[in-house]
């Protein structure tokens, strides 16, 4: 996926590589990488690092989710809506709520779901924000990516 967005970018030309947010500094490159990690640490669920099939899987995964999330939703709001606040309110819940879609959140009692929500919505509102303040798409993806590893399979 990755290959194919840099060649579609090459032969349309249209937006740089920075107005598209696909640059990124070292600053944020390890802020990125440190969030990310910290959060995989205590992630009860995710992918085995260990297994080169779930980290594909996982690459796909986090691409597309904030592909959809931070590149399209939350850009859109943030076009047609004035200051951050909002946008990343609204996109982080609608994040929140899109992991109510899987299969091993929705069969829990409604508690536990809404508390599920809330916490993915905290998670999506730290992506969206940090994409706001990177400009850079790579930012939240790869703190999104190194958040869903399973680091306590590696111990």
């Amino acid at each position: 996926m990755i290959i194919v967005a840099a060649v579609s970018l090459r032969l349309t030309r249209k937006e740089s590589r920075d107005a598209l947010g696909l640059r990124i500094s070292l600053n944020w490159l390890a802020i990125s990488l440190l969030v990310g990690i910290a959060m995989g640490f205590n992630n009860p669920g995710g992918f085995d690092p260990t297994q080169p099939i779930a980290l594909i899987l996982a690459l796909f995964h986090t691409f597309a989710t904030e592909l959809f999330f931070r590149g399209y939703l939350f850009k859109t709001l943030s076009a047609s809506m004035k200051g951050a606040f909002l946008p990343i309110l609204l996109s982080s819940l609608c994040y929140g709520l899109f992991y109510l879609t899987t299969g091993d959140i929705w069969p829990r009692p409604f508690l536990v779901k809404t508390l599920l929500v809330i916490l993915f919505s905290a998670v999506g509102a730290v992506y969206a924000y940090a994409y706001k303040r990177s400009g850079s798409f790579l930012v939240p993806w790869m703190m999104h990516f190194f958040s869903v590893l399973k680091y306590r399979m590696l111990f």
